[in-house]
């Protein structure tokens, strides 16, 4: 089960009975059984007929063991998860609600109980089942994490965290426990809290490929551009077939202007896998990169055949239409990606462009004013609508008051930016060491606040004047640490 989110894919655990309780092979699933069973000869000969495919003689047999022996619950054990193999889910629950109303204090079918639910779409009582499963056992760790799924699946993050964070404390030695719960981590938000986790999971198991990959995205995220491409690498000997991880070797590369190097890792992962959309997605970018366009938007059109609801790719065709001139082309697209991305203000914009360009002047008006509804101080989306409100030949369109309102907002907004891009340059020519040209840009900073009455703006500068003049380069104060409360 996969967490998604953008240009990222972090992996679960493997060992999640949630997505595999109904395995492939009959035999794993009767195999072993959770309570003591009786070795009988009719019981050994249904467990060879479920183990040789012969489904419907094995129910049969098990059927007439439950028939010769009701009290039996490894029989209805069994019996149900070859039910639940074959989709017959109202039949297996039956038969493990049968085991529950006959032991209350079996765990085990408790938890199978759950998960059957579960695929039945009773989330609030599988819940509960597979919760009573782990009150009657603590230690049953596979349902521990199937509640931990369901949790992530029902967005219900902070049981989940709860959950998986007892897990850890729990099992320390475990790393598929830090792995997951470095995963339920990530959907809070926690990025430090997930990367210490992975990190652990890589420690306690160096072959947890899994570990590795999602380590890896951690510190591309960071821009750890080293760290990463060592993780994505490591994943990648471990798992030769981890196209993900060779995706994320490639945005790693990328990053690192290594272009040649990123495109043989995303076309290896289209020739693997030619539905890939993300890797489509990532050559695209990487064509755009080296100016490459044509074969960029064709890709970006292959990102789109094979999941048409990627609204980067959107976007990026969007503007590739735009620079050709093809605002008709573009506008589609941009509206795809508010379909996704509804308070996506920059897309706002660029949809209003779009809009100007083909006349349609309300519409574009409209888009610019949610573009400033989500993103107020922006310069570019005031001095676009002021222009059309101050210059539309439509008379229902123009309103010189509120064209003004806006163009003034822009200016000030423009303006002030100018002195704050001096003090940054002042800033990186001090700690290059080119003291002398710092302080005259500093100097072109403060007289530009001056300028504008930014009294507060004049004084901050000032301080790092007197560094500069001191030969030293200007540092923020780092916070203190915050003191433990007794």
């Amino acid at each position: 089960m996969d967490s998604q989110c953008r240009g990222r894919i972090i992996r679960r655990g493997c060992a999640l009975l949630l997505v595999s309780v109904w395995v492939t092979a009959v035999a794993a699933a009767v195999e072993p059984a959770p309570t003591p069973k009786p070795q009988t000869p009719f019981h050994e000969r249904a467990r060879a007929l479920a183990a040789d495919g012969r489904i419907v003689e094995a129910k049969a047999a098990y059927r007439t063991l439950i028939e010769q022996d009701p009290k039996v619950g490894v029989y209805r054990h069994e019996l149900g998860l070859l039910l639940g193999q074959g989709g017959e889910l109202d039949a297996a629950a039956e038969q493990f609600s049968e085991i529950v109303k006959r032991d209350p204090t079996d765990a085990e079918a408790h938890h199978r109980l759950g998960i059957t639910m579960y695929q039945q779409g009773k989330s609030t009582r599988a819940i509960d089942e597979i919760g009573e499963a782990l009150r009657l056992k603590p230690e049953l760790t596979t349902a521990r994490k199937d509640l931990g799924a369901i949790y992530l699946k029902e967005n219900r993050l902070m049981e989940a965290s709860s959950l998986y964070g007892e897990a850890v404390r729990q099992q320390p030695d475990d790393a598929d426990a830090h792995n997951d719960y470095g995963v339920v981590l990530i959907r809070l938000g926690d990025a430090e809290g997930a990367t210490s986790q992975f990190t652990d999971a890589v420690r306690l198991n160096p072959k947890h490929a899994d570990a590795h990959y999602n380590l890896g995205q951690m510190e591309l995220q960071t821009w750890k551009l080293k760290p990463a491409i060592q993780s994505f690498t490591t994943a990648l000997e471990l798992n030769p077939n981890y196209l993900d991880a060779l995706v994320g070797l490639g945005r790693c590369l990328a990053r690192a202007g290594q272009n040649e190097e990123a495109l043989k890792c995303f076309q290896k992962a289209i020739e693997t896998a030619p539905t890939m959309a993300e890797a489509h997605y990532e050559l695209a970018m990487q064509l755009l990169a080296t100016g490459r366009s044509k074969e960029a938007v064709a890709r970006l059109g292959e990102t789109l055949r094979h999941n048409p609801r990627h609204p980067d790719a959107h976007r990026q065709l969007g503007l590739a239409m735009m620079s050709e001139g093809k605002p008709a082309l573009a506008l589609p697209q941009f509206r795809a990606v508010l379909r996704e991305r509804p308070n996506d203000a920059q897309t706002h914009y660029e949809l209003g462009r779009c809009l100007a360009m083909l006349d349609r002047r309300e519409a574009a008006m409209a888009s610019y004013r949610e573009a400033l509804r989500l993103r107020p101080d922006w310069p570019e989306a005031s001095n676009e609508l002021a222009w059309m409100l101050a210059t539309a030949p439509e008379d229902s369109l123009r309103d010189g008051a509120a064209a003004v309102r806006l163009a003034e907002t822009a200016a000030k907004l423009a303006v002030r930016r100018e002195p704050l891009l001096l003090d940054t340059l002042a800033a990186a020519q001090a700690e290059k060491g080119d003291f002398d040209e710092a302080i005259r840009t500093q100097q072109r900073a403060i007289e530009q606040a001056v300028q504008m009455g930014e009294e507060k703006l004049r004084a901050e500068f000032e301080k790092h004047l007197a560094r500069y003049k001191q030969r030293q380069p200007f540092r923020k104060e780092s916070k203190p640490e915050p003191k433990p409360t007794s």
